[in-house]
C-alpha cells in the first residue's frame, strides 16, 4: 500500500487502492475459476463503498454499533 494514501478504514483512497489490489488478484485467475468470482465480488463491494465514502463516510457506519 502506498504510504501517501490515508490508511483510514473509510477513506476513498484507501478503499480504491484495496480494490485495485484485489482486481490484480482477480486477473490472475481465469473467469471460470471460483477465485475469480470471489475477488470480483470483493472489488465490486469496495468500489461501491468508495462511492459512498465519497459522499459521506458516515454512510459506511454500522447503525447497530455506536
Amino acid at each position: 500500500m502506498d504510504p501517501a494514501i490515508d490508511n483510514n478504514t473509510w477513506s476513498v483512497d484507501g478503499l480504491l487502492s484495496k480494490a485495485k489490489l484485489f482486481a490484480s488478484k482477480m486477473e490472475s485467475h481465469s473467469p471460470d475459476e471460483w477465485e475469480f468470482g470471489l475477488w470480483s465480488t470483493l472489488v465490486l463491494e469496495l468500489v461501491a463503498r468508495a462511492a459512498l465514502a465519497h459522499v459521506s463516510p458516515v454512510l459506511l457506519a454500522d447503525a447497530r454499533n455506536w
